[in-house]
């Protein structure tokens, strides 16, 4: 018997709207400042010698480097030639995928608890509000703390 649970629709307008002033408040803040992060640099350059040498191995100082997955620089080498501003290319994926993680939060709220349709804002708040979910979402670096950004949005549904 599948049991129909009937949801107010205010949990969504609100997780929404926070959705969206993340997405609207990393629009803002990819584009500023320079790439002074070492990492970010890095990820420039391997996206660059990419796109120089070919996407099949990554390259840094044009001798290969596997000290990384290769993801974000494919993704960057996409991204560089078709941007103007080159911090917005490095740094756009990490957004993009701070976006997801907030979608993906909500979407997960619903499969834990149906009934508790609530709890999708108060978790998808309590991620955007956590420091280092938000700076790393507007540095041009995917790989450091998107798992521990994401793990106190999962406690939030406790």
């Amino acid at each position: 018997m599948i049991h129909e649970t009937k949801h107010s629709f205010w949990p969504f307008i609100v997780a929404g709207v926070l959705i969206t002033g993340l997405v609207v408040w990393l629009g803002f803040q990819v584009r500023t400042g320079l790439l002074t992060n070492t990492d970010e640099l890095a990820t420039a350059e391997r996206s660059r010698e990419m796109l120089l040498l070919g996407r099949t191995t990554v390259h840094y100082n044009f001798q290969p480097s596997f000290s990384k997955p290769p993801l974000q620089y494919w993704l960057t080498s996409l991204t560089l030639p078709r941007f103007q501003n080159r911090e917005l290319a490095v740094r756009i994926w990490p957004a993009i995928y701070g976006a997801l993680t907030a979608m993906a939060l909500a979407g997960l709220t619903l499969i834990v608890d149906p009934r508790r349709s609530w709890l999708i804002p108060l978790s998808v708040a309590f991620l955007i509000s956590y420091p280092l979910f938000l700076a790393e979402t507007v540095s041009g670096l995917l790989t450091k703390a998107y798992f521990l950004a994401f793990v106190p949005g999962v406690f939030a549904l406790v």
